[in-house]
């Protein structure tokens, strides 16, 4: 599974806001040509790589950018004839050449943002000087030094609207040179103008403070944890500044006076006040006193000194968001499920107190005492991810005394804690108790909780198949897999209902040897690598298998060339021998899923994966064949053929929303009939809604009939073990939903918001067989048309008609909807008990 985005898809989306007209917002200073001489205009400026974005020539030598002409506002930035563009590149070197020794004053840097687009603001624009084009001298980062102006959106505080602006950052330098660099680091790169600030003369005879750099890569290879950091920590400072800023006059000298000894602290970057072992909120001491502003702030603002208070746990939410009141009332809490089932509930807790403190957690009036063990208590971590962004996601277990949970909250900080219930035989019945908190020298403060346990039982095994592509099976698939971590990752996957995926070498791959001239097994399988993978995932709805990973991989078998006779025996004969060691490991042949040429689009692809199928199928056909990808909207002949053989069909839920029409009409043509999933492969899943992308992916398949859902992928892309803590500091894509160490998985929002869509579905099941076992048995006709009304209509009214703009997680939306309708489905299911 992947997801490639490429030029053509870029244009084609930027092509979409050709027409819409661009609001002009230049933050910041005024530009200073106004006042000081460009000394860049008209000069040789050289481009490392090549523009890449494809409406416009790749260039090296490109003037381009210091051509003087300048965004007006009309049109789409990007799209502008003097505008450069990079995508999908880890930075872009800019040198200009000023042709002799020049003073310089101050540089400046104009680029665009439109968050719908993926077109984020620089994450760093570093600037150097050099007097040879080989020695250079580092300056500062523009991004950094524009910390006391008016950030742009996607670095402004929380909960301000991102809008498609324009932007020049500029920053005043003291330096010297001929060249001058910029590199600058972002996903996706936009920029029409580079302006050099003529300094004042003496500056020619004054050494350059700065760092030496022999090596730019290596250099800056080693700052981004501190250029990341330092980003971190100026979006907060310009939060608390802009909170200050609404205080009386008085309090606001204190607090401005505190705001910038910081904001200066931060620009020197000792690498000792910024560690990266996580980049979790708070990250050091400074962060710490960003952190005690907003506390005193809150005071202030009559807060009390500790804030309980709620906000739909799948919400986006910030360390520094305040509480919605001041008057101290305490929200209740809900849970509703079934016995053996998960499902989980939260609340927030905002230190408004100048020190940090430590509650102790317990619950009164539920089943099991002070601290149940069917109830997992775990915190939200606020994490540096890439894009700049700062995500309320990991859900890491808090510690435990005989006391109780423990649970730690910076001063000026909001905690979001997270109840995670798994009751297993506890009676049913209404609990009414309260969740108690408890710090030292303190009152408690009681949170009522309501505990609903239904009169039914989860079963444990739901009815749709869910598959994250996990590849626990060695050799492992991923480089944060280890002989250490990789027994808890199967305990969790196994508790979020997964059918894992495997490598053909556990499929008991054959070798030429064991195929006699004829094309006959002749020898026996070697099945240590499925033995050893099968008795892990004991249970599991199905086993997949990955028997490839590209079109070389299926020209041939053993030795032979597919399509031959001679090949559709040994693959057959090697298929049923697998069918046969799963039966005797108590697994059914049907349970069996192979996928051949991962999302296969070209011609080739689709005559060998029919090849394949085939031949698998005349050995074992019991055996289920899966294929996915986006190309399910016209069929060739070589298409059809290679449709007809596979069992599971997924279309990218990416592309199309659910099952295209034009499949659904191939199959009623042909009187066939399948298993759809949906699944797809999109990066940085993180900055997706939780909610509307994880969640109500299951009832979109309840919606279009599937019977699969599918994510790629449950561990991260890490470039080394252990970085899933530190995604903002590595370049790469992410697609995880776990966060691990070498010996450690760690939850997230994303990763239960799978499971309770799993679990979701299920209800759904369930109250569908219920109308069945009692179509035409009699009873309450009324009762049973009100069943079948909301069986047709809930998945509608929660899941809503697929539209890709509400998946980013800033995105407001009602994320309670699900819940309400889950318990709308069991008390249906209650009244049906009778019928």
């Amino acid at each position: 599974m992947h997801m490639i985005f490429t030029k053509i898809q870029v244009i084609l989306l930027g092509m979409l806001f050709w027409f819409v007209s661009s609001e002009l917002d230049c933050f910041g200073n005024e530009r200073q040509d106004s006042v000081a001489q460009n000394l860049a205009r008209g000069k040789s400026c050289t481009l490392v790589p090549k523009p890449n974005y494809g409406l416009f020539s790749n260039v090296a030598n490109d003037c381009r950018l210091t051509d003087g002409v300048v965004y007006e506002g009309k049109g789409c930035f990007w799209l502008q004839p003097s505008t450069v563009g990079w995508n999908n590149i880890s930075a872009a070197i800019i040198t200009i050449d000023l042709g002799k020794m020049e003073p310089i004053g101050g540089m400046s840097f104009h680029t665009s943002f439109d968050g719908p687009m993926n077109v984020m603001w620089p994450q760093s624009i570093k600037m150097f000087v050099s007097e040879d084009g080989e020695n250079y001298i580092y300056l500062g980062d523009m991004v950094n030094l524009s910390w006391d102006e008016k950030l742009p959106p996607e670095l402004a505080p929380f909960g301000e609207e991102p809008r498609k602006v324009f932007h020049a950052y500029s920053a005043k330098v003291e330096a010297k040179g001929r060249y001058v660099r910029m590199v600058v680091q972002s996903p996706l790169i936009f920029c029409d103008e580079i302006e050099i600030f003529k300094g004042n003369a003496e500056l020619l005879q004054k050494p350059v403070a700065g760092q030496k750099v022999s090596d730019i890569r290596a250099f800056l290879c080693d700052l981004k944890p501190l250029e990341d950091a330092s980003i971190r920590l100026l979006r907060d400072l310009s939060l608390v500044r802009k909170r200050v800023s609404r205080l009386k006059p008085g309090d606001f000298d204190s607090f401005e006076k505190r705001i910038s000894e910081i904001g200066g602290e931060i620009a020197e970057r000792k690498s000792s006040c910024f560690p990266v072992s996580k980049a979790i909120t708070p990250l050091n001491q400074l962060h710490r006193r960003i952190l005690q502003i907003n506390a005193g702030i809150l005071r202030k603002q009559n807060f009390p000194a500790l804030v309980v208070w709620r906000k739909n746990r799948w919400d986006e939410l910030d360390a520094l968001e305040e509480p919605p009141s001041p008057d101290g009332k305490i929200p209740s809490l809900f849970v509703g499920m079934m016995d053996h089932e998960y499902r989980a509930e939260a609340c927030n807790v905002t230190n408004a107190g100048d020190e940090e403190v430590e509650l102790m957690l317990s619950f009164e009036g539920l089943p099991g005492g002070a601290m149940p063990e069917y109830i997992t208590v775990l915190q939200c971590e606020f994490i540096g991810v890439l894009r700049g962004r700062v995500i309320a996601d990991p859900l890491t277990v808090v510690g435990k005394t005989r006391e109780g949970f423990v649970v730690r909250v910076p001063s000026g900080m909001t905690r979001q804690i997270w109840l995670s219930f798994h009751p297993r035989g506890i009676d049913a019945g209404s609990y009414r108790g309260s969740l108690r908190m408890k710090a030292k020298g303190r009152d408690a403060l009681c949170v009522p909780l309501t505990f609903q346990i239904y009169p039914f039982r989860f079963p444990d095994q739901p009815h749709l198949t869910l598959c994250l592509w996990d590849y626990t099976d060695k050799p492992y698939g991923f480089k944060s897999i280890t002989d250490d971590n990789v027994d808890l990752a199967i305990k969790d996957l196994r508790e979020h209902f997964l059918s894992p995926w495997a490598h053909r070498e556990s499929a008991c791959w054959p070798e030429k040897g064991d195929f006699d001239v004829h094309g006959n097994l002749t020898k026996s399988l070697r099945g240590g690598g499925f033995d050893a993978w099968t008795s892990k995932w004991k249970g599991a709805r199905r086993y997949f298998f990955c028997l490839g990973r590209s079109l070389s991989d299926f020209r041939s078998f053993c030795g032979e060339p597919a399509g031959t006779s001679r090949f559709d025996r040994m693959v057959g004969q090697w298929a049923a021998a697998l069918a046969m060691r799963a039966r005797n490991a108590g697994i059914h042949p049907s349970q069996i899923v192979f996928e051949f040429l991962d999302e296969p689009g070209k011609e080739e692809a689709f005559r060998i994966n029919a090849a394949w199928a085939k031949a698998v199928k005349t050995g074992a056909p019991e055996i289920l064949l899966y294929t996915n990808g986006s190309h399910f909207s016209e069929f060739s002949e070589a298409h059809r053929e290679m449709i007809k053989f596979h069992d599971i069909l997924s279309p990218s839920f990416w592309k199309y929303g659910g099952v295209p029409e034009s499949l659904r009409r191939l199959l009623r043509e042909r009187g066939e009939a399948k298993e759809f999933f949906l699944s797809d492969c999109v990066s940085n899943m993180n900055l997706l809604d939780p909610y509307y992308y994880h969640r109500l992916r299951a009832w979109h398949c309840w919606k279009n009939g599937a019977q699969g859902v599918g994510f790629w992928d449950y561990w991260n892309y890490s470039i080394e073990r252990g970085t899933d803590w530190t995604e903002n500091v590595f370049q790469g894509l992410s697609y995880g939903v776990v966060y691990t160490t070498n010996n450690s998985v760690t939850t997230s929002k994303h990763w239960e918001a799978v499971r309770e869509g799993v679990e979701d579905y299920e209800y759904l099941y369930l109250l569908k067989k219920r109308l069945d076992e009692i179509k035409g048995a009699g009873g309450r006709d009324e009762l049973r048309t009100k069943a079948e009304h909301l069986l047709a209509t809930l998945p509608d009214e929660v899941a809503g008609q697929y539209d890709k703009r509400q998946m980013p997680w800033p995105v407001p939306k009602n994320r309670s909807r699900a819940d309400e309708a889950r318990i709308q489905i069991m008390e249906m299911l209650l009244a049906l008990r009778s019928e």
